[in-house]
């Protein structure tokens, strides 16, 4: 909701999904809220460990007997999360969708590089699509899949339109800026990255031991120096 504007979609979800303890007193808090829109009741009820939906409940009781739209209200109460949390939660969007296209993309190519493919050479520079006369020249580990946002290269081939699907579902079309502040014109661009899907691990070593007795310890954690024995 944040990333397309929707200040009271907003606040409905950090207060609905945002808090996860049940108690008596936090689902009477999440009652007069999304039933009431009854920010000074809500903040009473609401714990004051619950920073985040204090703060917001907090700003938006202050904003009683204001001619403002509730649109408004919830937009200064967000707005005042700390910038930080705020970015956290915008990108954590595109995290869970490179995951769900990075699943899609092995699941139908497999470990193998394909025509269509986005490339990107270790140490940077521009991406590449992957072409028949070109694939020779890329290893494995050069694939890449964007981030999304809005310098992203989409991949041609089937996962590009699985992009494409996707954002178009969850109604997320080009919505690449997000406001910082109150401050009208204060906006973040989300310009986008790659991450490879394929990587090489190196320096590792690995050993085989035994184990048979239940409550002997599996390893010793070098950084802790105490044993880590299984649950």
């Amino acid at each position: 909701a944040y990333l397309q504007w929707d200040y009271i979609g907003a606040v409905d979800a950090l207060l609905a999904h945002g808090v996860q303890v049940r108690t008596g007193k936090i689902d009477q808090a999440k009652h007069a809220w999304l039933h009431g829109r009854d920010a000074t009741t809500a903040l009473k009820l609401m714990p004051q460990h619950l920073k985040a939906a204090c703060q917001v409940l907090a700003k938006i009781a202050s904003l009683d007997g204001r001619d403002l739209p509730q649109q408004e209200k919830c937009r200064i109460g967000f707005l005042s999360i700390p910038w930080e949390l705020r970015l956290l939660w915008a990108h954590s969007y595109y995290d869970r969708l490179w995951n769900l296209v990075a699943s899609e993309r092995v699941r139908r190519f497999g470990p193998r590089l394909v025509c269509g493919d986005v490339v990107l050479k270790p140490g940077g520079g521009k991406p590449e699509i992957v072409t028949e006369e070109t694939i020779s020249k890329f290893e494995l580990s050069d694939l890449v899949l964007p981030l999304m946002g809005r310098e992203a290269v989409l991949p041609q081939h089937a996962i590009g339109m699985v992009y494409k699907q996707y954002v178009s579902f969850d109604g997320m079309d080009e919505l690449f800026e997000v406001e910082k502040s109150v401050r009208e014109g204060h906006l973040h661009q989300i310009r986008g990255a790659f991450r490879r899907v394929f990587v090489t691990p190196t320096r590792f070593k690995w050993e085989l031991h035994g184990h048979c007795a239940a409550q002997e310890p599996l390893y010793t954690d070098p950084f802790l120096e105490t044993d880590v024995a299984p649950n």
